[in-house]
């Protein structure tokens, strides 16, 4: 028992030193000599080596292709099926790909599906086209046929289509054996022809009032409008002739020059512009002209425009 008593005060001294006793901590500071010639050498294979190729994004582990379509179509509010939809962004040169891949490994290629969208591009593209000119002569009726038809071409070109295909998702659904612009505007414009297959007109043209004609709001529509010769366009609306003077001008033989010219038929000013050479402002000033003439001008549409012309 005696024993027992000393051992347990032996432990409540030895408990009792530990706890009044200060820690004797030492900072040390190491300096790792690799680490700065490991991460050159890094850096160094890094640039060798290049940028990493851009992977689709099927290329990822956690990539379900009949989920996405089914996503897409519910961003969209469209209600299409999924097989017509993986048709409709099946391009014919992932099929060649996929059979010359094929053929390379000794594998049998006559399991492959060789429906593409090629149908679905003719008959999107040209309701795209047909369906601009229609709403852009609603718009614009005071707009004669050529600057319709330059406005048109603009919405429809492979630039802009593809832009709104890229800003809608469509880059990650289209299969192809490489990503182009043209690739997305042929998936737009198959999307279009799906629409028209399995919906209505109705829906189809509501879907181009939404995301192309839409530009019209943020574009300037001087911008895209094409004139050739604006001499020639004025020469037939008026019956006098076509002259120009200088209004203003300033600092001629200057760097900082500047020019500003009336166009006039029949006594009238019709328009005017500015410029740095009198070529440029008489040009400009031409130009002009022909926007008073067909009423156009900058900031033509508004939101409530185009709400009205797809209710």
């Amino acid at each position: 028992m005696a024993s027992l008593t000393c051992r347990t005060n032996i432990i409540r001294i030895f408990q009792l030193n530990l706890l009044n006793r200060t820690p004797n901590l030492v900072c040390t500071r190491s300096f790792k000599r690799w680490k700065r010639p490991y991460l050159q050498e890094l850096y160094k294979r890094r640039n060798e080596v290049g940028p990493e190729k851009p992977r689709h994004r099927s290329a990822f582990y956690n990539w379900n292709y009949d989920s996405e379509l089914y996503a897409f179509t519910k961003r969209l509010n469209e209600d299409v099926s999924l097989d017509s939809l993986k048709k409709a962004f099946t391009h014919s040169c992932y099929i060649e790909a996929e059979k010359r891949k094929r053929e390379s490994l000794e594998m049998d290629t006559d399991d492959i599906d060789d429906t593409h969208n090629e149908e679905y591009c003719k008959k999107g593209l040209s309701f795209l086209e047909e369906c601009t000119k229609k709403k852009l002569s609603e718009f614009l009726p005071q707009v004669p046929n050529y600057g319709i038809n330059s406005i048109s071409s603009n919405l429809c070109s492979i630039e802009t289509v593809s832009r709104v295909a890229k800003n809608l998702g469509f880059r990650d659904l289209q299969l192809c054996e490489e990503e182009t612009d043209e690739i997305l505007h042929d998936s737009f414009v198959a999307f279009l022809g799906l629409l028209l297959t399995e919906g209505s007109q109705q829906r189809c043209e509501k879907f181009i009032t939404d995301f192309i004609l839409s530009l019209l709001i943020s574009d300037d529509v001087l911008q895209m409008l094409e004139i050739r010769n604006p001499h020639e366009i004025l020469s037939k609306n008026f019956q006098g002739e076509i002259t120009t003077r200088i209004l203003f001008e300033n600092g001629r033989n200057t760097v900082e020059s500047a020019f500003l010219i009336g166009v006039y038929a029949d006594r009238k000013l019709i328009g005017y512009s500015g410029g740095e050479t009198e070529q440029i402002a008489e040009e400009m000033a031409m130009k002009d002209a022909v926007y008073r003439q067909i009423g156009l001008k900058s900031n033509q549409f508004n939101i409530n425009t185009l709400l009205k012309s797809s209710a």
